[in-house]
């Protein structure tokens, strides 16, 4: 049996509740007891049962108007300079459009709480940079909303919009090492989970490089740098930075971790380029809060925002997976390594 026999009134019938009931286990699970509302769910799920849709119950057949867009944590989604250029884009089309935009955060909430995902009046969702897992993007699939994905590594049926981040961060490895440099750092923004496909994507652009000039990947330093307060990031980059065999060149995943590195090695009294180059990624307005500005790998994220809202909309009319290119960007803060 499939969702779309199932009705809020047979599984009342079922559990001999009322239909307040069956909708209160899900939109205000406050409201009855955790057993009740584990039996009323487990009902559900047997049957294939994925909630009351509000938007199907708003605006019959037509669009709520609005866009949800999943982010990570919603500080992130309004403090990290390169997330703000592409929201400008997905603003732009949503202003357009004449459609709302709400922010949901990833993560799944917690229990008692009422889950965003499931109630949100949306006529699509956007995941960005697949930090949802299969089981959330699911609580969307099941509601017959669009799911567009923005960065990351799509599946073939995918909706997508992304960019060459393997071929970017090949670029800025290749930058650094055509200047000389062979002992390498790369500096991520995961804070050491596992399959965040960004991350593994730029490892592996960086790691091409390496072994396209000989030198063996292996031997890149790789610290975890996202995450953390300013004081754990600090400690770590001077422990980087004052190792014996210290690296020359350091591959930061994105500005903030890029700028975050030149302002640690400046308070050891090392002198960027001189003494250590530095790269980012993003080309946002952090590579230009530090001196020197930075060298970096430039992407479009306002237009990423606009395509992925487009697709959220059903325009495909640019493809069903979009992957935008980049293009390195040299600035003052790279140069050959130090003598010696």
């Amino acid at each position: 049996m499939t969702d779309e026999r199932v009705t809020l009134q047979t599984l009342a019938t079922r559990l001999g509740v009322s239909r307040s009931t069956v909708s209160n286990a899900f939109n205000r699970p406050d409201q009855l007891s955790e057993d009740l509302r584990t039996r009323i769910l487990a009902a559900a799920a047997e049957l294939g049962y994925a909630g009351p849709d509000p938007a199907a119950r708003s605006l019959r057949g037509g669009r709520v108007g609005a866009i949800g867009l999943v982010q990570d944590t919603l500080r992130y989604a309004v403090n990290d300079a390169a997330n703000r250029l592409m929201l400008e884009g997905v603003a732009e089309v949503c202003e357009d459009e004449g459609l709302a935009l709400v922010l949901i955060p990833a993560r799944t909430p917690a229990e008692g709480r009422p889950d965003v995902l499931r109630t949100a009046l949306v006529d699509g969702v956007i995941f960005h940079c697949a930090t949802t897992d299969r089981l959330r993007r699911r609580v969307v699939e099941d509601r017959h909303l669009p799911v567009v994905l923005l960065d990351g590594s799509p599946e073939a049926d995918d909706l997508f919009v992304g960019i060459d981040d393997r071929g970017g961060a090949r670029a800025a490895a290749a930058h650094l090492l055509a200047l000389g440099h062979r002992r390498l750092a790369v500096v991520t923004m995961s804070s050491g989970e596992a399959g965040h496909e960004v991350v593994d994507q730029r490892l592996l652009g960086y790691r091409d490089a390496m072994a396209d000039a000989g030198v063996d990947p292996d031997t890149a330093t790789v610290v975890a740098g996202g995450g953390l307060e300013l004081d754990e990031f600090n400690a770590r980059i001077r422990a980087l930075l004052e190792q014996p065999d210290r690296p020359t060149g350091v591959l930061a995943m994105s500005d903030e971790l890029g700028a975050g590195v030149v302002r640690a090695a400046r308070a050891l009294g090392w002198r960027v380029p001189t003494d250590v180059s530095v790269v980012g990624f993003d080309d946002s307005a952090t590579a230009f809060a530090v001196d020197p500005p930075l060298t970096t790998v430039r992407q479009d994220f306002a237009r990423k925002g606009r395509l992925a809202v487009r697709m959220a909309l059903g325009d495909t009319s640019e493809g069903r997976q979009v992957v935008l290119p980049v293009e390195l960007v040299v600035r003052g803060s790279s140069g050959p390594p130090p003598a010696g």
